[in-house]
C-alpha cells in the first residue's frame, strides 16, 4: 500500500497536479523544497508547500511564502529561459503578491509584507532584471576586482542571451529548450552564482545585486522635507474586480486600442464635437455619453473609496506640491487611481501622482545626470506604412520645438524615424548626453508575449526584447506617445507586463509618460507642449509637468476618456 511519502513524491512529479493532497504530505514537500541537493524538485515542491499550508491554513504558510519568494530569486540563476518562466507563471496562484503580504500582515510583521508583495510582482521582467544590472553596478566590481567582474559581467550577458531567444527556438518543430541547451544554461547560471556569493563576501559588497524594497523605499524620500506611507483599503477585492470589468466594458464600448483609430465608425473626438455643434444623430451622442458617464461613475468611486482616504490620511492640501507614489496590488493595477475624482475634485487637484511598478528594481537618475541639461530625441511617425496616419505627431514636434533649445533636440521623423534611430543614434546620444527619449508613433501592447510588445517606425517594428540588448548610460525621461503603453494585464495585474514599466525597470529610465489606453491623435501636440513647458521653462519634474498638462485638459472640461490615460511611472 502506497504510503504518504509515496503520494508526496507522485504529486511531485505530475506536471500540473488537480489536487496539492492531503496535509500529512507538506512535511515531505517541505523537505523536499529546503533541500538544496534536491534541485530538480526544489520548485515544483516549493509550490506543493505553499499550495496545502493554504488549504488547510498550515502554520508555516508564511515559512512557505518567504521561501519561494527567495526561490524565485534563483530563477535565472537556475537557467530557465522566457518561455519556461511563462509556464510557471501560469502555475502560480494570480494573488500571490496580495495572499503573500495579508499572512504577512496577519503575523503582525508589515516590512515582511511590504517586501513580500514587491518580491512576488513583475516576476516575468524581475527574473530578466536580475541578468541585466545596472551599468555602474558592474563596472564598479570590475574595476575593483576584475578577477571576479570581468567572468561575472560574461557570465550575465550569456544568461540575458539566452533567456531572450527563445523567438529563434519557437520557429523549431519542437521549440523546448534540448537537455544540451538546459545543461549549458544551468552551468553558466551556477558558475555566475559562485561568483556572486564570493564577491558578497567582499567588503562594501554584502548586498552587491541585491536590491532591498525596503531601503529603495526610504530613498524615495531623500530630500523631503517630510514623509508618509500608508495602505489604502478603499475597497474589497469583489468591488475591485467588479469595477475592473466595468472599465473593460467601457473600453471595449470605446474600441479605445489604437492612437487615432476610429473603431466602428465612431471618432469620439469628433462625436463630442459634433453634439457640441448641434450636428450629431442620436445613437452616435448616446453611446459617446454612455462612454463618459461609466467613466465619471468608475472614477468617482475610486474618489470616495480610495481618494478621500488618501487626501484624508497624508491631510493634503488642494493646489498642494505633494508627491504621491501609488504602488497598487491586484486588480486595482488595472484602474486609474490616480484620476480619481467628482464633479467638485481630483486627487489631481492635491498632489502630483506616480506609479511605482517595483521597489526593489526601483530606478533612480543616476548621478552623472546633474550637472548636464538633458537632450531630447524625437522620432515622430506621421505615416507608418501599414498604419493609419498620425498628423498630430507632426503637430507635436512642433511643440516640443517650442520649449527645447535646439542644440538640445534631435528629431527623426518619417523616413528617419526608423529602427536604426531608436536602436543606435538614441544609444550614442545617451553615452554623452542626459536622454529624454520621446516616441510619436503607433504601439501595441502584447499580453501573451510581453516582450514582443512593440513600437511601430518607418522600416518596421522595434520588440521590447530588441531595446533590452543595450542598456543606456544616462537615461532621463521616457515619453511613450502611443497607445496602450501602460495599459496592465487583467489576469496578472501584479505583474505589470506593459511597455511603459518595462522602460522603466528593464530600460532604466527613471521617469515615463505612458498611456492607459488609445489617445486623440488631436491631444498629443497639447499635452507634449504643457508637459516640455513645465520642465524647460518652468523647471518642474516630469511627473509635476504632467500634471500640469493634465489638469489643464481638465479646466478645458475635456471629456475624462481623453486625459484620464496618461500616466507618469517611477521617480
Amino acid at each position: 500500500m502506497p504510503t504518504t511519502k509515496d503520494l508526496a513524491l507522485s504529486l511531485l512529479h505530475s506536471s500540473e497536479p488537480i489536487d496539492p493532497g492531503p496535509e500529512a504530505c507538506l512535511p515531505y514537500f517541505q523537505e523536499f523544497a529546503t533541500n538544496p541537493t534536491e534541485r530538480t524538485h526544489q520548485l515544483p515542491a516549493s509550490l506543493l508547500w505553499l499550495l496545502v499550508a493554504r488549504t488547510y491554513h498550515h502554520p508555516t504558510l508564511l515559512s512557505a511564502y518567504t521561501h519561494l519568494a527567495r526561490l524565485l530569486e534563483r530563477l535565472p540563476i537556475l537557467g530557465l529561459d522566457i518561455w519556461e518562466r511563462k509556464e510557471l507563471l501560469d502555475r502560480l496562484p494570480t494573488d500571490l503578491a496580495i495572499s503573500a503580504a495579508r499572512c504577512a500582515l496577519d503575523s503582525n510583521n508589515p516590512q515582511l509584507a511590504l517586501t513580500l508583495v514587491d518580491k512576488f510582482r513583475g516576476l516575468s521582467w524581475g527574473q530578466i532584471r536580475r541578468t541585466l544590472p545596472p551599468i555602474e553596478e558592474i563596472n564598479r566590481v570590475v574595476n575593483d576586482y576584475p578577477d571576479l567582474g570581468v567572468p561575472l559581467r560574461g557570465y550575465l550577458r550569456a544568461l540575458f542571451s539566452g533567456s531572450m531567444t527563445h523567438r529563434a527556438r519557437s520557429r523549431r518543430p519542437n521549440p523546448e529548450l534540448t537537455r544540451q541547451e538546459k545543461d549549458a544554461f544551468v552551468e553558466i547560471a551556477e558558475s555566475a552564482d559562485e561568483l556572486l556569493v564570493r564577491i558578497r563576501e567582499l567588503p562594501g559588497y554584502q548586498e552587491f545585486l541585491e536590491p532591498d524594497p525596503l531601503w529603495n523605499a526610504t530613498r524615495l524620500a531623500k530630500g523631503e522635507s517630510e514623509v508618509k506611507v500608508s495602505t489604502i483599503l478603499g475597497l474589497s477585492l469583489k468591488e475591485a474586480h467588479e469595477m475592473v470589468q466595468n472599465m473593460k466594458s467601457v473600453l471595449s464600448r470605446a474600441g479605445l486600442s489604437t492612437r487615432g483609430a476610429k473603431p466602428d465608425g465612431l471618432d469620439l473626438i469628433s462625436a463630442e464635437k459634433d453634439a457640441e455643434r448641434g450636428f450629431s444623430t442620436h445613437a452616435r451622442v448616446s453611446l459617446f455619453q454612455y462612454i463618459v458617464n461609466k467613466l465619471e461613475f468608475i472614477l468617482s468611486t475610486l474618489w470616495n473609496t480610495i481618494g478621500l482616504a488618501i487626501k484624508e490620511i497624508f491631510q493634503l492640501e488642494r493646489n498642494g506640491n505633494s508627491k504621491l507614489y501609488l504602488y497598487p496590488t491586484g486588480p486595482l493595477s488595472n484602474l486609474p487611481i490616480h484620476a480619481a475624482c467628482n464633479s467638485g475634485e481630483s486627487l489631481l487637484d492635491y498632489a502630483t501622482p506616480s506609479y511605482i511598478p517595483s521597489l526593489q528594481y526601483l530606478v533612480f537618475p543616476p548621478d552623472n545626470i546633474a550637472h548636464d541639461p538633458p537632450h531630447v530625441f524625437v522620432i515622430s511617425q506621421p505615416n507608418t506604412p501599414g498604419h493609419t496616419p498620425l498628423p498630430y505627431t507632426s503637430i507635436e514636434v512642433a511643440e516640443i520645438q517650442k520649449y527645447v533649445p535646439s542644440e538640445q533636440i534631435q528629431l527623426y521623423e518619417g523616413e528617419r524615424g526608423n529602427t536604426t534611430a531608436l536602436l543606435n543614434q538614441s544609444y550614442e546620444l545617451a553615452r554623452t548626453k542626459p536622454l529624454i527619449l520621446h516616441l510619436a508613433c503607433h504601439a501595441n501592447q502584447t499580453p501573451s508575449d510581453p516582450f514582443q510588445s512593440a513600437f511601430f517606425l518607418h522600416d518596421g517594428q522595434v520588440p521590447l526584447s530588441s531595446l533590452l540588448w543595450s542598456q543606456n548610460e544616462r537615461p532621463v525621461l521616457a515619453v511613450l506617445s502611443a497607445c496602450e503603453t501602460a495599459a496592465a494585464d487583467e489576469i496578472r495585474p501584479d505583474e505589470f507586463l506593459h511597455i511603459g514599466a518595462s522602460m522603466h525597470c528593464l530600460k532604466g529610465f527613471p521617469s515615463v509618460v505612458a498611456t492607459l489606453w488609445a489617445i486623440s491623435d488631436a491631444d498629443g501636440p497639447g499635452v507634449a507642449g504643457s508637459l516640455y513647458a513645465g520642465m524647460f521653462e518652468s523647471g518642474l519634474d516630469s511627473a509635476t509637468a504632467l500634471r500640469t498638462a493634465i489638469n489643464l485638459m481638465r479646466s478645458k472640461r475635456v471629456p475624462p476618456v481623453r486625459w484620464v490615460p496618461f500616466v507618469h511611472f517611477g521617480i
